[in-house]
């Protein structure tokens, strides 16, 4: 009988095991800014990236407007056409942000890239191409 029961105890255990690696997976899918150390200093980084491109690139301004963007895991953000990637290193972090027209509209279509870093509390410019 006692043997019955550890069984019984070991099957529920092993199924709660599964159950919570299930749950734990689906709550970093669905968000995984929870349980990346670096998601909230990086949100702060691509602000500053955007803010920087929008003041020195007028021409891309445009294309930076009512963004909705979406952390996904390793630094890497997107919304509406753009990716953006910050990559953290010991010396600062590099930054790329690449825009292409997803829009499907019959239009003139526009390829953004942004490349740049961040070193003491500074936004440096690497490269900036606009082809249309």
């Amino acid at each position: 009988m006692y043997v019955g029961c550890m069984q019984i105890r070991k099957t529920a255990l092993a199924s709660l095991t599964v159950l919570g690696l299930v749950l734990l997976a689906i709550l970093v899918y669905s968000n995984p800014s929870t349980f990346d150390p670096n998601a909230k200093y990086n949100s702060g980084l691509k602000d500053d990236a955007l803010y920087f491109i929008t003041q020195n690139h007028p021409d891309a301004a445009p294309f930076l407007i009512n963004l909705d963007w979406k952390y996904q895991w390793g630094g890497k953000f997107s919304s509406d056409g753009w990716i953006l990637e910050i990559v953290n290193q010991t010396n600062g972090s590099m930054i790329r942000a690449d825009y292409s027209d997803r829009s499907g509209n019959v239009s003139i279509p526009h390829r953004i890239i942004w490349e740049g870093s961040y070193r003491n509390g500074t936004i440096y410019e690497i490269s900036y191409v606009h082809a249309q």
